[in-house]
């Protein structure tokens, strides 16, 4: 009967990820996963085409020896050795070609856990990767539809393939095309480098001296010999991680540029020689300058006017903060802001009686120089 054949094939399957589950420490689905922990495309049709080649194999010969025939198959179909060939071969020159373009940092691995079977580091779309997997599956479903043929003819005494000898083969058209397809993956593994991509800073403007994060991906986990650059004049950096760096803003540039009012830095980025896509815009302004707060108590619900200088004539991402949080704005100039003592800060804290606060202004994200303080009456 075919079906004691397929339920062998399931249960030789059933075998191997059972060692494969004692082999992985119980997560066999790991086997898949490259050495960043992400699944591997690769590794996941060499997978799948070693598990039907193992239940095929196993349910033919279960029907032929119950058919008296306990010889091991004589024959494998030459596509058969070619896809297992080419499938153990795109998994191993993938890796090289990662593990090698990593090493010389031609590719970085952002952190975080984007990548997967059809998609690249970054979480996008690998089409190289579709086409290889849709193809493999492909070949695997019409595959598997001629192995249960041959399956059911063995075990009838016939064949469906040449002679009853076992293990049918794979069209050469599929393997033309599966062919392609592992040109076309292991083609954009070749021509594959990552570039660094700086999107935001913060503060959008500053002064000297002030702390500075350049957030984005693909910088790195480490610093080692990549650079931050101003004007592309290297700087030190106190943090570097994969998507944040953080530095002071020098007040004098090695090439002898003064860090000064009125003048634009650009960011740039070189990781491990390879230079960021773009460059970020840096303009450097006087902080705003908090010289009082009139009164210097009130109760919730009142208005209370800060003065001082710098502020801009318009808020737009400007505000004034209580504790370094944000408050409710009335009207405001470039001398004078007129807030209200709101009953809760937005940390949930309550603005009691008798509560000391300290009073600042950021202008355009770069927070000001000077602060004041403020009771709740």
């Amino acid at each position: 009967m075919p079906g004691l054949a397929y339920l062998f094939g399931v249960g030789v399957l059933v075998v191997a990820v059972v060692v494969t589950f004692v082999v992985t420490g119980g997560k066999p689905w790991t086997v898949i996963d490259g050495a960043d922990g992400r699944p591997s495309t690769s590794k996941f049709q060499w997978t799948i085409w070693t598990a039907v080649v193992l239940f095929s194999y196993s349910a033919i010969y279960f029907a032929r020896a119950r058919n008296g025939f306990w010889d091991a198959l004589p024959d494998v179909p030459p596509n058969i050795l070619i896809v297992m060939g080419f499938s153990t071969t795109t998994m191993v020159v993938a890796k090289g070609i990662t593990t090698q373009y990593v090493a010389n940092g031609r590719v970085v691995k952002p952190a975080g856990n984007q990548g997967g079977l059809l998609s690249d580091d970054t979480g996008q779309s690998d089409l190289s990767k579709v086409q290889l997997v849709m193809w493999t599956l492909l070949a695997i479903g019409i595959y598997l539809a001629i192995v249960v043929k041959q399956v059911s003819a063995v075990a009838a005494g016939s064949s469906v393939q040449g002679s009853n000898v076992g293990l049918p083969d794979i069209d050469a058209s599929l393997m033309v095309l599966m062919g392609l397809a592992h040109g076309g993956y292991l083609g954009k593994k070749l021509v594959t480098a990552t570039q660094p991509a700086p999107t935001s800073v913060s503060p959008p403007r500053a002064a000297a001296g002030q702390v500075i994060t350049v957030a984005g991906s693909g910088f790195g986990a480490l610093q080692g010999t990549s650079v931050l650059t101003l004007n592309d004049n290297p700087v030190n950096v106190s943090a570097w991680s994969d998507t944040k760096i953080v530095f002071a803003l020098p007040r004098r540039l090695p090439d002898g540029t003064v860090v000064v009012a009125g003048i634009t830095l650009q960011i740039g980025l070189l990781v491990n020689g390879q230079p960021a896509g773009q460059l970020l815009p840096l303009p450097i302004s006087i902080p705003a300058n908090v010289t009082g707060v009139n009164p210097g108590s009130a109760a919730v619900g009142d208005p209370v006017t800060v003065t001082g200088s710098r502020f801009d004539n318009q808020q737009t991402d400007s505000g004034v903060t209580f504790d370094g949080i944000h408050v409710p704005v009335v009207s405001w100039s470039d001398s004078s802001i007129v807030v209200v003592v709101p009953a809760q800060l937005l940390d949930g804290s309550a603005m009691t009686s008798g509560r000391q606060v300290t009073v600042g202004v950021d202008v355009h994200g770069q927070p000001g120089v000077g602060t004041w303080p403020f009771a709740v009456i």
